[in-house]
């Protein structure tokens, strides 16, 4: 009799029935956590894509002190903030290797940390090699020349903003040659006319696109920022009827024509990311009235540049007439009583560009020599220094004709 296994099919319907009751829970469970999972991927899927749909939130940034490399030195903070201290070098002073050393030796002994290099000066060479079609036609570049870029990265490495100084209206040079005939001003009969020095037409949109292509161009050779000099009509009051500009019916009154050239040269100098000034006399700096010969009654609210640089040299406070703003006694003393001159002076003109632009900074021309060329006393250059600080201005340039300074005034 074999072997037979005891309530075996009793068994088997318990079993039947619990896996039939464990089968359903199992189903039921499967569905709930099929459920979870599908609300937990769209809720997953909603935060995500709202990660990428919002801009993500970054650290609070006061972007008005940043400036990138490129415009470090050219930004008008960075400028303000370092009083400059300048001295203008004429060609002898940059012509040679050994003269650049010894001017960068001096400049590394002293205070001074600003330089003044002529790009184009009243005899109107310019002193780099140009690529100008208007300057090789002409012939003028068989002018000695400087290497202005090595010399600009001499100067930054130490430190030293560069100023490259275009002298505009006022040349000698260019009016002569047959290039420029056609450019200069001309006396009412037709001829060219001089005056010790002839003269660039402002009126004439050649000689305005000549100038412009300099501009342009001293860009590009590693200067910090442009001077403009000499942006004026010839000023001799016995020669200004005889000049002839064109036909006077059809052209703008001279200041129109100044502000006009100057603009457009600030958005050259601008889109390079440089900075630009503009060198005025001192009467031209302050008074309203006594420029309507040269054109230079600005309106300073109507100018892009970024440095007002107003000559303050005592030899030309000394020759004005205009006492409306200044006394006569301060004028008539000026070489006398140099602090006094400059104190009344560096005040009329701070009063008016503020009135007008106080976005433009100021930064003066003084003088620092004597009627032979020799270099002021350490406390003649000193007295200048303190009588413009104790008017409130930062940045000044020292002039001196052949480049020979003071070698402890500025110390």
């Amino acid at each position: 009799m074999g072997y037979k296994r005891p309530y075996t099919r009793r068994q088997s319907r318990r079993i039947r029935r619990f896996r039939k009751r464990t089968g359903s829970l199992m189903s039921i469970i499967i569905v709930l956590i099929a459920a979870c999972i599908v609300a937990l991927g769209f809720f997953t899927a909603k935060g995500v894509a709202s990660l990428f749909s919002k801009r993500p939130s970054l650290p609070s940034t006061d972007t008005s002190s940043l400036v990138s490399d490129k415009n470090s030195q050219n930004s008008d903070t960075a400028v303000v903030d370092k009083e400059l201290l300048g001295i203008y070098l004429p060609y002898n002073a940059i012509a040679t290797s050994e003269a650049q050393s010894s001017a960068l030796s001096f400049i590394k002994s002293s205070k001074i940390n600003c330089v003044v290099i002529d790009l184009k000066a009243e005899d109107g060479v310019l002193r780099y090699q140009s690529s100008i079609q208007a300057v090789i036609n002409s012939g003028m570049q068989n002018q000695a020349t400087v290497d202005m870029q090595t010399l600009c990265k001499k100067f930054n490495e130490a430190g030293v903003h560069v100023i490259g100084r275009v002298v505009c209206f006022k040349d000698n040079l260019m009016p002569r040659t047959d290039v420029g005939r056609e450019m200069s001003v001309k006396a009412s009969d037709g001829s060219r006319r001089w005056d010790m020095y002839s003269w660039l037409n402002a009126y004439n949109s050649v000689a305005c696109q000549y100038l412009y292509d300099i501009i342009k161009e001293a860009c590009s050779l590693g200067f910090d920022e442009i001077l403009l000099d000499e942006v004026k009509f010839p000023d001799s009051q016995f020669l200004a009827p005889l000049l002839y500009y064109g036909d006077a019916s059809t052209l703008p009154s001279k200041n129109q024509a100044l502000t006009d050239f100057i603009n457009a040269s600030c958005d050259i100098v601008h889109n390079a990311s440089l900075k630009i000034s503009l060198n005025v006399p001192v009467n031209a700096a302050y008074a309203d009235i006594g420029n309507e010969i040269s054109g230079q009654s600005f309106d300073y609210s109507q100018l892009k540049i970024d440095y007002l640089c107003p000559n303050f040299r005592t030899d030309y406070l000394s020759q004005l007439s205009d006492y409306s703003v200044v006394s006569q006694e301060i004028v008539i003393n000026a070489e006398k009583n140099i602090a006094d001159a400059l104190k009344a002076f560096g005040k009329a003109t701070s009063d008016k560009v503020s009135q007008q632009n106080s976005k433009i900074i100021l930064r003066p021309w003084l003088r620092d020599y004597n009627s032979n060329t020799a270099s002021y006393t350490h406390e003649q250059i000193q007295q200048q220094i303190s009588a413009l600080k104790e008017t409130g201005y930062k940045n000044m340039v020292f002039f001196n004709t052949e480049g020979i300074y003071n070698q402890t005034a500025y110390n």
